[in-house]
C-alpha cells in the first residue's frame, strides 16, 4: 500500500507544481488583473483533500465489498460537502469576485479529479490482478 501512496504523492506533487508554475505565468504575466489572494490557499485545500481521500480508499479497499463501497460513497460525499461548503462561502462572501474564482475552482476541481480516479483504478487494477 506504501508504494502505491507514494506513486501517488509524487505524481501529485508534479500535478501541485505544474499548476503552481501555470498559475504564476497565468496571473503573473498574462491576466493580474483576476489574480485572487486565496489562489494558493485552495491549491493546498485541494491537494490536502486529495491526500486524505485517497488514502482513506487505499486502507478501505482491502475491506469487504460492501463495506468499501459504502466508505467510498461516503467519502465521496463528505468531500464533495467540502467543497462545495468551501466554494459557496466564499462565492457568499466576495460576489465579485466569483466567476475567475468559480473557472479557477472547477479547473482545480476537474484536475484533482481526474488524477484520483485515474490513480485509484489502476491500484486497483493492480491489486485485482495479483489476486487473481
Amino acid at each position: 500500500m506504501h508504494s502505491y501512496l507514494n506513486r501517488f504523492l509524487k505524481g501529485l506533487g508534479t500535478i501541485v507544481l505544474v499548476i503552481f508554475l501555470v498559475g504564476t505565468i497565468v496571473f503573473g504575466f498574462i491576466i493580474p488583473d483576476h489574480y485572487l489572494g486565496i489562489y494558493p490557499l485552495f491549491l493546498l485545500f485541494f491537494t490536502l483533500l486529495s491526500i486524505i481521500f485517497y488514502y482513506i480508499l487505499l486502507k478501505i479497499a482491502s475491506k469487504r465489498t460492501a463495506f468499501f463501497v459504502n466508505g467510498f460513497i461516503l467519502g465521496t460525499a463528505s468531500k464533495l460537502f467540502l467543497y462545495f461548503t468551501f466554494f459557496a462561502i466564499y462565492v457568499y462572501l466576495n460576489r465579485d469576485k466569483a466567476i475567475p474564482f468559480t473557472l479557477v475552482y472547477l479547473s482545480f476541481y476537474v484536475i484533482f479529479t481526474i488524477y484520483e480516479v485515474i490513480s485509484f483504478l489502476n491500484f486497483l487494477k493492480k491489486n485485482k490482478h495479483k489476486e487473481g
